[in-house]
């Protein structure tokens, strides 16, 4: 798979990746947390 620019993708688990260029790679990952939105007591 090949993403060029500033176009969003999903990457589904145990993927491997690398990045082609010069220009920086920025992730964000929107996976669940088992702390995210946790009930406090």
């Amino acid at each position: 798979m090949v993403s060029l620019g500033s176009k969003g993708l999903r990457v589904e688990p145990g993927h491997d990746a690398w990045v082609l260029g010069d220009e920086p790679c920025i992730t964000v990952d929107f996976g669940a947390s088992p702390t995210c939105a946790a009930k406090s007591s």
